[in-house]
């Protein structure tokens, strides 16, 4: 009986472990069950001018060039305020040659901040101060990168002002769906076309190639060869 007893207890013992280790993995298979499926990358050749540049793109230059240089950045990447200035340039050298689309890409997980200063520049974008507005955030790089979500809105909404706009309407653009949407497709698109740092330039030649560029030195030397633009 001793032995029954003590068959008993193990069971019991088992039992209970067995209910233990079901309670904490459970929850974690079942939210690995509902990740979306990864985002397959794309194949150069599939990589297109339609893919890049949209009727929402934002765009600097005459939109008329026949030639388009790309950019996936992040607004809180260094790397990223560093090209601003030289790409700004090569627009002024090729004036009516080039023209240049930003898309919003966070590459670093660390950069919490990313989507309420992607919001900003696109509630911006939406009173056709985009690029104002790109300028302005990236003056502010240094201290928005350490601030908490709300210094961050209200820094937003400081900039929105010193830029002059519709502040109401400004408040409900950033805090929309549609916005928050925006910065996701964007998310989206850079991953499928495999930009994994930032920033990552793709250059649309007149005959319409795309040629993947994965920074900026890289882009200028590459723009430099008077055959690369064909």
């Amino acid at each position: 009986m001793k032995n029954s007893g003590e068959t008993k207890l193990f069971l019991g013992i088992l039992i209970v472990a067995i209910i233990l280790v079901a309670v904490a993995v459970l929850p974690g298979y079942l939210n690995q069950k509902k990740l979306p499926p990864p985002i397959p990358v794309l194949q150069p050749k599939d990589i297109t001018r339609a893919l890049l540049v949209t009727p929402t793109s934002h765009m600097e230059g005459d939109p008329k060039a026949p030639a388009t240089l790309v950019e996936f950045g992040d607004f809180l990447c260094p790397a990223c305020k560093a090209s601003v200035p030289k790409v700004e340039n090569l627009i002024k050298t090729h004036k009516g040659q080039m023209n240049w689309v930003f898309h919003l890409f966070r590459a670093a997980s660390a950069h919490v901040n990313d989507p309420l200063i992607v919001q900003a520049a696109e509630a911006a974008g939406n009173q056709n101060k985009f690029w104002e507005m790109f300028k302005a955030i990236f003056a502010e790089q240094d201290k928005l990168e350490f601030m908490n979500a709300p210094d961050v809105t209200s820094e937003m909404m400081k900039l929105a002002g010193k830029l002059k706009l519709d502040l109401i309407r400004f408040n409900a653009d950033y805090n929309s769906p549609q916005i928050v949407a925006k910065f996701e497709k964007q998310q989206v698109l850079g991953t499928k076309v495999g930009v994994n740092s930032t920033p990552t330039f793709y250059f649309i030649s007149k005959s319409g190639k795309v040629t993947m560029l994965p920074n900026t030195q890289v882009m200028l030397d590459f723009l430099k060869a008077p055959a690369n633009w064909n």
